[in-house]
């Protein structure tokens, strides 16, 4: 069982399933928008990148799997230390313009407990942090790199299906202020397209916006 390296904003995209999805730049290609079989059908004929992630057959240890992740400190990322993924104990909710959202997390994948399962209420998908970053994606499909270990100032991945985009670490000490309360140390992430993604030590997206407006926003963080 693999998970293919797609590199589009999927997360975001979770955020907004109900909403019009006119920000996104690769609308043809969205996980939201596209039932697994496309994705099948695009690649099938192409040999299997050497980014997909292969489900183990074998027993994972312990430590791949600790109960307060938000406080892992991981080696490798420089001067910004700690964990950017969302963390498992608390249920996001965002506010998306449309509606509000809330992402919570369900359990460990059974085809491999390194990926979590999450939900927004809707969809399942899946999320991961290790040392080399933070992941989203679909189970027995593809997954994105949303930030790219160790996190370095001006430091650039390639995004976009095809990888047509970049995306860029374009601060690492912003402070956003939310309706879920103030963020210091935050890391901005800017595509070269105009979208911005703000990432919080412990807490993971805490905001996102395109061109300047707001796509989601976190307003309230509860225990699960």
């Amino acid at each position: 069982m693999k998970l293919k390296l797609l590199t589009i904003p999927f997360f975001v995209s979770l955020l907004a399933l109900s909403a019009c999805s006119n920000d996104q730049k690769t609308t043809n290609h969205s996980p939201v928008d596209e039932p697994e079989e496309e994705y099948k059908s695009e690649t099938e004929n192409e040999t299997e990148p050497e980014t997909s992630i292969e489900a183990e057959t074998t027993t994972t240890t312990d430590n791949t799997n600790t109960e307060d992740e938000s406080e892992v400190e991981l080696e490798g990322i420089g001067e910004v230390k700690g964990s950017y993924k969302q963390d498992k104990s608390k249920v996001y909710i965002y506010d998306n313009g449309s509606e509000r959202t809330n992402i919570s997390y369900v359990s460990q994948w059974e085809q491999d407990s390194e990926w979590e399962v999450w939900t927004n209420g809707e969809t399942e998908f899946l999320h991961r942090e290790d040392e080399e970053g933070v992941y989203t994606g679909w189970p027995n499909s593809n997954y994105e790199i949303d930030i790219l270990y160790p996190i370095t100032l001006e430091q650039e991945w390639e995004f976009g299906y095809e990888g047509d985009g970049t995306r860029k670490v374009t601060s690492v000490n912003d402070t956003v202020q939310t309706g879920a309360g103030t963020f210091s140390n935050v890391i901005t992430i800017e595509t070269d397209y105009g979208f911005m993604g703000y990432y919080a030590e412990g807490v993971g997206l805490i905001k996102s916006e395109q061109d300047g407006s707001v796509v989601s926003e976190l307003i309230e963080l509860e225990e699960s």
